[in-house]
């Protein structure tokens, strides 16, 4: 099983990044079907390390407010002299590892078998950010929701259509900027104001087109074979 090592690194990496989600993400899906008791484990290392792949939304009342242990509930890494990781590798990490999640629940095995772990994870996932009903306590949720909706974005449109739409509609009114917004982000919020705008850019590319572009690396991602050392090759509309 991919170490939390390894998984960092992964997720650290900027450069050929399509490239190396594809890797990661077939061959944790290989590993998972020959060893289905393996799952939990791969799990729990995204839980373990970006909160946001449960998802899970920590108050800080709930740590009697005491925010080093209130950061900690939330992903951030803590270093050895007490002090944490700067908010960009915090954002970038978390995007990592839910990009990396979305990637594997998109992958589509080969033969058609099931991913044990597939799109409708996917869908869940989405429907529960979406019910959350203060998510400007946690703002990384935008740098999460851009990654998620790039990656895995195209696979729900395929499997859930007109309901997938509506759900796109409603981040685009709640989550972009707008006077319905629920995401109020401030100016010294530069991070969450990028990831906000690649989001309505995402969707408006989404909405001109009536479609969710495939992402790139995707037919590699679905390159799912019983030897994860072999390859193969798999091959709506919108109004506001």
């Amino acid at each position: 099983v991919s170490t939390q090592s390894t998984w960092e690194a992964v997720v650290s990496t900027q450069s050929r990044w399509e490239a190396v989600v594809s890797t990661q993400s077939t061959w944790a899906i290989s590993v998972i079907q020959e060893n289905p008791e393996l799952l939990d484990v791969i799990l729990g290392c995204f839980h373990e390390r970006c909160i946001y792949t449960i998802p899970k939304f920590p108050r800080l009342a709930q740590y009697n407010k005491q925010k080093n242990d209130y950061l900690k509930a939330c992903s951030w890494d803590q270093k050895q002299d007490g002090s944490f990781e700067n908010r960009t590798r915090y954002l970038q990490r978390m995007q990592g590892f839910m990009t990396l999640y979305a990637a594997m629940m998109q992958t589509t095995p080969r033969g058609g078998a099931q991913n044990p772990h597939g799109i409708e994870h996917a869908w869940h996932w989405l429907s529960r950010v979406l019910t959350y009903k203060t998510p400007q306590m946690h703002l990384a949720l935008l740098d999460c929701l851009n990654g998620f909706l790039k990656t895995a974005g195209y696979e729900l449109e395929q499997k859930y259509r007109k309901q997938f739409q509506k759900m796109m509609r409603y981040i685009d009114r709640f989550y972009c900027m707008g006077p319905h917004s629920k995401m109020k982000v401030s100016d010294n919020m530069r991070e969450a104001q990028t990831a906000q705008k690649q989001i309505f850019i995402f969707l408006e590319e989404c909405m001109k087109n009536r479609r969710v572009k495939e992402p790139e690396g995707r037919h590699a991602i679905s390159k799912i074979v019983d030897d994860p050392f072999k390859q193969d090759n798999r091959g709506g509309g919108y109004r506001r």
